[in-house]
């Protein structure tokens, strides 16, 4: 039955309890609707969270949205203080 016995492995199907996958930055300018030039611009300067792996970067879509809502939290926050 080899190393995993009797397991079945199923195609990635997001549920509850997955991992969420990393994303290209196509992927996540499609998903919220950006344009790739401002989110590359956010990663340059650390704005928003990603992962280098061999020179590309990867970001977890959660993490993207959370720190985008931080910005415009911020960017009011100033716009009230003026």
């Amino acid at each position: 039955n080899g190393m995993y016995g009797s397991m079945s492995f199923m195609p990635y199907n997001r549920g509850m309890n997955d991992i969420e996958p990393y994303i290209p930055l196509s992927v996540l300018a499609s998903s919220i609707g950006l344009p790739h030039r401002y989110l590359r611009k956010l990663a340059d300067s650390g704005d928003i969270p990603c992962l280098s792996v061999s020179g590309r970067r990867r970001f977890l879509l959660t993490q993207v949205q959370e720190a985008l809502k931080s910005l415009a939290v911020s960017a009011k926050e100033k716009e009230a203080a003026s």
